[in-house]
């Protein structure tokens, strides 16, 4: 475990529209449909994952089916929320040794108006529950999502530090605009880590992959983030916002089915939108991995919202954030990768990783594991 670092200058530095929803959201390329009675209609490799006393699942148990006891249901995990890689439930790609991806809901909200901002108040009070006693450690990239944590946090009195991951000085424009201006501003502290351009590409990428088996540099990067952050602190990250955007969510849907009744019910998920419960998991590391999928109500309170934009794939949920939140500044849904060079750097990771023995022998694997999921079966069936 790396200590935390000194502090210097207060600063720790280390080299849609409203719809009426039906139905249990299954994510494959293979939707779900709905029966006029409101009844679930399940695809048979779904239903193999899910309980056999019936069609829909209970809410307050966990699908069994062929389950890995290594890959049981961990705590920080919501239990409205499944997902599996080659059929087996709540996997890894390298554990089932598989990149197909699958995410779906168990129906587990009530019908009613859900409030963004009071929704992450919500969950905010929850953490403090969870935290133990914990100081909350907030991983903050720079984007507008763990901006948002850290006001309700801040005005909740809950005790806090923002941890901010140095790419080798790539994303030092996010640093310098974003985060060092947000912790003075809250006056937190502000814990920045720094890892090696050399060091992460020849050590950490082959011993990342070979462990969780997860390709996309950005989340290797906060894998290791969360590896430094000492065990007196809870981890809390931005992450599971419903914003959709970019050409890797545009292949994800073309690779998926995109029928009429996905583009109206539909949600594109990439397989890096669990890779870090995968972490907590085997670290046994309580924490909240992502903020924004981690409640019924936060994802309905955008799901429902007339302030979203919703083309699918594409989603912009920026109307929603600024309405809720307008001390947030305004920024790209990204920073980390898009500016100076970043792009290219972000290439040369992919082909590097591409071409490392381990996954070249891993003939399971396929780029872009992701998935078209069902959303509308976060509702409770009445």
């Amino acid at each position: 475990m790396v200590p935390l670092p000194s502090s210097v200058g207060g600063i720790a530095v280390k080299n849609v529209t409203r719809r009426t929803f039906l139905g249990t959201a299954i994510g494959t390329g293979i939707l779900g449909s709905t029966a006029l009675t409101g009844l679930p209609i399940l695809p048979k490799q779904i239903q193999a994952l899910l309980p056999q006393s019936g069609n829909e699942p209970n809410a307050n148990e966990q699908p069994s089916g062929d389950l890995n006891k290594s890959s049981l249901v961990y705590e920080s995990i919501p239990n409205f929320l499944h997902w599996s890689f080659g059929e087996k439930y709540g996997s890894s790609p390298n554990e089932a040794k598989s990149s197909e991806f699958k995410l779906w809901f168990s129906p587990i909200a009530e019908r009613k108006n859900y409030d963004f901002r009071e929704e992450v108040f919500a969950k905010c009070r929850e953490i403090d529950q969870k935290r133990n006693g914990k100081t909350i450690a907030l991983c903050h990239g720079g984007g507008e999502s763990s901006e948002i944590i850290a006001h309700a946090l801040k005005e909740l009195q809950i005790p806090f530090e923002l941890f901010f991951l140095d790419n080798w000085m790539l994303n030092d424009f996010t640093r310098k605009n974003f985060v060092e201006p947000l912790a003075k501003k809250l006056s937190v502290p502000l814990h920045v880590v720094s890892i090696g351009e050399s060091y992460f590409e020849r050590e950490f990428i082959p011993n990342d992959f070979s462990s969780f088996g997860s390709d996309h540099p950005n989340t290797m990067l906060m894998r290791y983030l969360f590896s430094v952050i000492p065990d007196s602190h809870f981890i809390v990250t931005g992450a599971g916002s419903l914003e959709r955007s970019g050409p890797r969510i545009k292949k994800i849907a073309e690779n998926s089915s995109s029928d009429e009744y996905t583009q109206k019910y539909g949600w594109t998920f990439s397989s890096s939108h669990v890779a870090y419960y995968d972490w907590a998991k085997k670290m046994n590391r309580p924490g909240e991995y992502y903020f924004f999928q981690s409640s019924p109500g936060l994802l309905l309170s955008v799901l429902e919202s007339t302030l979203i934009e919703r083309s699918f794939p594409y989603v912009n949920i920026k109307g929603l954030v600024y309405s809720a939140f307008p001390q947030i500044t305004p920024r790209a849904k990204t920073t980390n990768w898009e500016l100076s060079n970043g792009q290219a750097r972000l290439e040369f990771f992919r082909s590097h990783i591409n071409g490392i023995p381990e996954k070249r022998n891993l003939n399971f694997w396929k780029p872009l594991a992701g998935c078209n999921t069902n959303v509308a079966g976060l509702y409770r069936l009445s």
